[in-house]
């Protein structure tokens, strides 16, 4: 079959992963993460494979991994092309998904090839040059997205707290205004009880 191949790095990304699905459904997925895991499989996706417990504290280990087994899965050649999908952090307070082609590499455009009139000489080959730099870069590519899923991450993580902690403290001095105006009601109610005690007595 000619599928297409969609990886996944952390939940943030799942909205993303999921327009693909909308031009092709003919897609697989290799997911980092265990939400995106749960939320492609609890709607019916093939998930191929799955990295579980990296997405947090990515290394150039796990990139590896993860890059040799997208390299392992189009060399079967079962998939046309193989798509990564991430979090790209923007800022702080900001970050956006963001989608890219990985495999095949794309060739140069023809403008770009014309401005190329040097001619290098390599050693070894070029074709062995490019086998052992083609898969490192790929391997640089897969950490750069994992790193940028994991400060979204945490980005997104420490938003949650800030806000939390935000309308905690304004519940916190709306209680603490709702017990004065309860305290205050009953302090003037028992002034005017005893007032009201005082004039009966007379």
């Amino acid at each position: 079959s000619d599928k297409g191949l969609a990886g996944a790095y952390s939940s943030n990304a799942c909205k993303a992963a999921e327009a693909l699905i909308e031009k092709a459904n003919d897609t697989d997925f290799v997911i980092v993460g265990r939400k995106g895991v749960g939320h492609f499989k609890s709607r019916g996706h093939n998930v191929v494979k799955e990295f579980i417990g990296i997405s947090e504290h990515p290394s150039s280990e796990d990139a590896r991994d993860i890059a040799l087994e997208l390299i392992r899965l189009y060399k079967t050649g079962e998939y046309r092309e193989i798509v990564m999908v991430y979090t790209k952090f923007v800022s702080a307070i900001s970050c956006e998904p963001k989608s890219g082609a990985l495999l095949p590499f794309a060739p140069l455009k023809a403008e770009d090839q014309d401005n190329l009139n040097v001619e290098y000489i390599y050693e070894p080959d070029a074709a062995t040059v490019l086998g052992f730099m083609l898969p490192q870069y790929l391997f640089t590519v897969v950490y750069a997205a994992l790193l940028q899923s994991a400060a979204s991450e945490l980005s997104s993580r420490m938003n949650a707290m800030s806000n939390a902690t935000d309308n905690a403290e304004d519940l916190m001095d709306k209680l603490n205004l709702h017990y004065n105006k309860v305290r205050q009601a009953g302090i003037t109610r028992e002034i005017t009880e005893i007032v009201g005690g005082a004039e009966a007595l007379k």
